[in-house]
Formats: C-alpha cells, structure tokens, sequence
C-alpha cells in the first residue's frame, strides 16, 4: 500500500541504508537496525500521544468542577476514554508481540549467527548452518537494545492501563454512591 505511513517508512530506511552506506557496516546489520529504529520511533511516538491524551481526560474526570455524582458527566467522559482505552490495549498486545519475537531470536543463538548474511556469503556458507555461532555479536546487541527500547514502551502502555482502569473503579464506585443514596 502506498500510504503516508509506508511513504515515510521507504523514505527514513532508504536515508538509513545512504547514510551508513561507507561506514563498512554489513548490510544486514545496518538493515536490521533502520528496521527495528523505526518500529521502535513508531513505538515510542504512539505511547508519547496517549499520556497526555489520557491524562488530560482523568484530569477532566477527577476535576472536581465535575462532579462524579452526576452520571451524565461521568458516563460522557468515560465514553470518551473508552476507544482511547481500547486503541491503547490494541497498542499494548502489539508491542507486547514484538518484545516476544526479540526475545525469542535473542535466546536463539543459531538464529542470530543465521542473520550474518555478509559473513556467511563471505565464508561460502550460503545454505550450511555450521557457520561459528558466536560470530553474532552485532545482531545481538542490536536486538538487546531495541528489546529494552519496546520493553520501555510496554511499561508505559501498562501505565497508562492501569491508570484509566483505577480512574474508572473510582468513578463506579462514586456512582454506586449516588445511586444508593438515591
């Protein structure tokens, strides 16, 4: 698809493939790595948006110029925090995904020296797999890194979660309130 979204991606990985092309680095590493930067930016980007957004609706939800005893005002907020709230659990299962698959190649070994596609050309080991499994440093330290750079996010996201999810009890509980004095 040729969205503004895939336009961006092609444009800032073509500028990161130009920009490390003399450094000497492989390919792959430097692939990887514009790779897994702009998943992780897109990450990053996405919980940066929803902290004030939410903090700005519990705000207005715990602002006492809006009383939670009236469920008209309560509701309306809490109807507005609830795509934002599913948006953020939608967010939260995705990162949570790719912090498994980081974590699922950083305890493969095999499957990281397997990335060293430059190495491997360069040894003639294009189809073997007997190729020196500790020759992976590289690769590892760039999973390692963007591993705790998503990790971050999910902790924020997570956050984030329980915050509306603590808001929320205490808005049922002001309402139960009400009601039962009603």
């Amino acid at each position: 698809p040729e969205s503004f979204a895939v336009k961006q991606f092609v444009q800032e990985f073509s500028s990161s493939l130009k920009s490390n092309e003399h450094t000497g680095e492989n390919f792959e590493i430097v692939a990887l790595e514009g790779l897994l930067s702009n998943v992780a930016t897109k990450y990053s980007r996405r919980v940066a948006c929803f902290g004030p957004m939410i903090s700005s609706l519990l705000d207005e939800l715990r602002n006492t110029d809006t009383p939670l005893n009236n469920s008209n005002a309560g509701a309306a907020i809490l109807t507005r925090i609830l795509p934002i709230r599913n948006t953020l659990s939608h967010y939260e299962r995705s990162s949570e995904g790719l912090l498994r698959v980081l974590e699922r190649l950083l305890n493969d070994d095999e499957d990281m020296s397997l990335m060293m596609l430059t190495d491997r050309k360069n040894e003639g080991l294009k189809g073997q797999t007997t190729f020196d499994v500790e020759r992976h440093e590289p690769i590892e330290l760039i999973l390692e890194a963007y591993y705790h750079k998503t990790e971050e996010c999910v902790q924020s996201a997570f956050g984030l979660r329980k915050n509306i999810e603590a808001t929320q009890e205490l808005v049922n509980i002001a309402l139960d309130d009400s009601r039962n004095r009603l």
